[in-house]
């Protein structure tokens, strides 16, 4: 094992010499205390590989820049297009996941730069996303300040976040396939399949051990604790996933050490994914709601309506250090109707439009609209590249609450289209980044 991935030092060298380029981009522009590598890079279990003796990275480098003070979007928007363009990348834009269907490695690479103050740092909330960057990221610029962060337990991070999570995967599993891809892929496609396969499997892996309070950083030892405990502490999802940790381990593999070429059924494992991942879902939801879906119609529902206030409930006692279930349950509404008020506005600023259909169900977050519509989407799509017209049609109701209606997509059952819609969506709402 090298310092940022699998292979050692002639790769990490070559790592660490993007990462200088793109760090005195930011000191340029931040002047930061520390810069923080974070992610599978962060690590030691960064993917790369390798085309005709060429070193690829794959994904991105995830940073945060720690400065002092606060920095205005321009100056961020301005580092981040030129810390791109000094390792030979473009920034990427949401509407390239959601419109561009043509993909490649080399192209959809970057570094993904955020900017936190030290202030910040030292009082936030017991999130996934933090407690990977206290205990598995790597000081690549100016002081150690993790020490500063707040000592969080794994049983002190919601396990709402992992469902979270997941159901970010499967909204990237629409938005990354096509049915055309079942009967012919060219090798971007299919590496394209691969990489989104491994970025669903490895959630999988995570939202069951953080559930199970086994979840550690490394993806190679959730591989491992999973292999071990998922019949004894998923007796249920065991008798009917049993093949989730075999499929996870693939994928693990896959993730630490890319091999394009040695996975042949990644179209058959798309849709088994998607079908675990629905399993683990149903399995979360009733665990957090005490509602049991029997079909992904129900399961939608019980997101829409029932979801919001454990998952909510959780997001507002760890962010804001609260103890009284009393006052948690009163700033619940306030808390919603707040995060739609928020998102029409970005809605409103895309579309360059006043677009207030978030606010007519104002008591359900965004995403919890976003991801049913993403339930019924992904669910509808057959192995044969049919479509369940059904559910298909049942997914305009959430749909067209966070993004304006187009009624071409249900009268023609155009998946093309819908992946391009949704995707807009969801990149509206998570590039936003408040939750």
């Amino acid at each position: 094992m090298g310092k940022y991935t699998a292979y050692g030092k002639e790769v990490d060298s070559k790592i660490q010499s993007q990462l200088d380029s793109i760090c005195k981009v930011i000191i340029k522009y931040l002047n930061p205390v520390s810069i923080l590598l974070i992610g599978g890079f962060g690590r030691g279990e960064g993917s790369v590989i390798f085309k005709k003796g060429k070193f690829i990275p794959i994904n991105d480098y995830d940073l945060y820049a720690i400065t002092e003070k606060d920095y205005s979007s321009e100056v961020i928007e301005k580092m981040c297009t030129e810390a791109s363009e000094s390792i030979g990348k473009r920034c990427i834009d949401f509407h390239d996941y959601s419109k561009d269907m043509v993909y490649s490695i080399e192209k959809t690479f970057y570094p993904d730069i955020r900017v936190m103050t030290l202030n910040s740092l030292r009082k936030l909330p017991p999130f996934l996303k933090y407690y990977e960057i206290k205990y598995s990221s790597s000081v690549i610029y100016g002081k150690d300040i993790l020490s500063q962060m707040p000592n969080f337990k794994i049983t002190e991070v919601p396990n709402q976040d992992g469902l979270r999570f997941l159901m970010n995967r499967l909204s990237l599993m629409i938005m990354h396939f096509s049915p055309k891809f079942i009967k012919n892929t060219s090798p971007s496609d299919r590496e394209r399949v691969i990489n989104f396969n491994s970025k669903t499997a490895l959630s999988c892996a995570e939202a069951l051990l953080l559930y199970s309070r086994k979840f550690v950083s490394s993806y190679g030892k959730r591989a491992e604790i999973l292999e071990k405990t998922f019949s004894r502490d998923f007796p249920e999802l065991a008798k009917k996933i049993p093949k989730l940790p075999k499929i996870i381990r693939k994928y693990t593999n896959q993730k630490i050490k890319p091999d394009y070429n040695s996975i042949k059924e990644y179209i058959q494992d798309w849709f088994d994914l998607r079908d675990y991942s629905l399993e683990i879902l149903n399995f979360l939801i009733l665990k957090f709601t005490g509602k049991k879906a029997e079909s992904p119609e129900e399961l939608a529902k019980i997101m829409n309506i029932y979801y919001p206030m454990s998952y909510l409930k959780n997001y507002l006692k760890a962010k804001f250090n609260l103890k009284s279930n009393f006052l948690v349950s009163f700033l619940n509404p306030f808390a919603n109707i707040s995060l739609n008020l928020i998102y029409s506005r970005t809605l409103s600023s895309s579309t360059k439009r006043i677009n207030l259909s978030p606010l007519l169900h104002p008591l359900s977050p965004p995403d919890m609209k976003i991801f049913p519509a993403a339930i019924l989407i992904i669910s509808s799509l057959n192995r044969d590249g049919t479509i369940n017209s059904e559910l298909f049609l049942k997914s305009r109701k959430y749909l067209k609450q966070v993004y304006p209606d187009n009624p071409k997509i249900y009268d023609k059952l155009d998946w093309e289209e819908m992946r391009k819609t949704f995707g807009t969506a969801f990149n509206l709402y998570g590039f936003q980044r408040l939750i």
